[in-house]
């Protein structure tokens, strides 16, 4: 058993072990001996710290409290007591939610990097101001750099909600992923003349004002900026659906035995050369996107015929597990399977044959003898061209593999999806303002807090 020593609102010691007991029960037993009504009123001290609850699993000696030691016990209304309690309750959520960020941002920068197929519908690619892929030298800088402007996107948001104190420590984080280059000196004033002047001729306050600074406050410059920025965007939303064309297309083919996409260009190469296009795909992806070994086997008659087989084998197997699917839902739905069987073999689409099942008179098609005797797949479901169905094993890779923070994630893409390049010209100097004032309150606070402890 060990001993604490009490001072403040109740004083006197308390035997316990400390291996067992927690914050909580300490705070109970003090509230007790103290006659107060609640626990929640009560404030414990000890080293000039503030003992907290924590996850209630904590035991006292986990916290570093000893045999001996000395407690201040200070006694606050019961307002005061729930508001602290809240305020604990409102901290560890917010550390939470920090410790979620982080992890969704470096999740996301791992996924994005290394060539793998995606298993979200969007890429995230670096690129300059201009608009041009950025590709910085292994995978670890390409991550880095990644993870450190989806963490500094994610803080810019949390700065226009006024939320600073949580952006600062996202921005710390940030920092700790990359190095900043060097700042540029940027003349943040914007005059009202030359800002009028660039608005009348129909821009929006914002796109004038970055412009201006841009262009050091030269109005010529700055219109022709604007003029170049907006046909720059209009590229950008062409190229935005060509990737997410291509991204569909790379998830039809599958992925290599080491679970990577097959490469697109490598895949070109050789449709130009004259190889059918699901062939090629599906020689690149045997062979780990090795255009030599890919081309040999093409060329070969007995790879190549092998390859083909496979890629037939496939679309039957498809077509089979999208016809028993259908014809399982059918029948849960009350239908005769024999009539179901016979709806889906003639190669009818959902709404045909439930249509027919509905009016039980009309007599079912005949379905061809010289049939194979595999339902027919819908029509507009699967392109029959297309080997868009593998195999489990050649499936997704991170598809069931990988935990993940869905919600932080879509967070983390909406703010990089809706990041502008230049949005950093865009923040008020009077916000910039409020902002590092805050900065540099919690910095003081900080100090202050170390000189106690210390």
């Amino acid at each position: 058993m060990a001993k604490l020593r009490i001072g403040g609102t109740w004083v006197g010691v308390i035997e316990l072990e400390l291996e067992n007991w927690t914050v909580a029960m300490l705070r109970e037993e003090v509230a007790k001996r103290s006659n107060v009504e609640g626990p929640d009123s009560i404030n414990l001290i000890a080293s000039g710290k503030v003992l907290k609850d924590g996850d209630g699993t904590e035991k006292l000696s986990q916290l570093g409290i000893k045999n001996n030691a000395k407690i201040l016990a200070s006694r606050l209304s019961v307002d005061e007591g729930k508001s602290l309690k809240h305020e604990l309750m409102a901290e560890e959520e917010r550390s939470r939610r920090l410790a979620r960020v982080k992890a969704a941002a470096t999740a996301l920068s791992k996924r994005h990097v290394d060539g793998s197929l995606p298993i979200d519908d969007f890429n995230i690619e670096l690129e300059n101001q201009g608009g041009q892929k950025v590709q910085l030298g292994t995978e670890t800088d390409q991550q880095a750099v990644m993870m450190g402007l989806m963490l500094h996107e994610n803080a810019k948001n949390l700065i226009r909600r006024q939320l600073y104190k949580d952006a600062l420590e996202v921005l710390t984080m940030g920092e700790e992923a990359f190095s900043l280059c060097d700042p540029k000196v940027l003349e943040l004033q914007v005059p009202d003349e030359a800002l009028s002047h660039v608005m009348s001729m129909g821009f929006k306050e914002r796109d004038a004002r970055r412009a201006l600074r841009l262009n050091n406050q030269d109005i010529g410059s700055a219109v022709e900026f604007l003029f170049e920025e907006k046909a720059k965007r209009a590229q950008k939303r062409e190229d935005d659906i060509r990737l997410r064309m291509e991204m569909m297309e790379q998830k039809q083919y599958g992925v290599t035995p080491l679970k990577k996409a097959v490469n697109l260009e490598k895949l070109k190469e050789l449709v130009a050369i004259g190889f059918e296009k699901n062939l090629a795909a599906e020689a690149l992806r045997m062979n780990e996107n090795d255009f030599q070994k890919a081309l040999d086997d093409l060329t070969n008659p007995e790879t190549n015929s092998a390859i083909q087989l496979d890629i037939e084998s496939r679309k039957r197997k498809r077509k089979q597990r999208t016809a028993d699917a259908r014809i399982e839902e059918l029948v849960s739905m009350g239908f005769d399977r024999s009539r179901v069987v016979a709806a889906v073999q003639a190669g009818e689409t959902v709404e045909q044959t439930m249509s027919r099942l509905m009016s039980e008179s009309e007599p079912f098609p005949t379905v061809d003898a010289n049939s194979n005797g595999n339902p027919a797949s819908e029509p507009n479901n699967v392109n029959s061209d297309s080997v868009s169905d593998n195999d489990p094993v050649e499936g997704p890779s991170t598809a069931g593999e990988e935990e993940r923070d869905v919600e932080m994630e879509d967070e983390l893409a909406r703010d990089i999806g809706n990041a502008d390049a230049l949005s950093d010209y865009d923040i008020e100097v009077t916000k910039e303002g409020e902002a590092i004032h805050e900065y540099l309150t919690l910095l003081a606070s900080t100090d202050i807090k170390k000189a106690l402890s210390s």
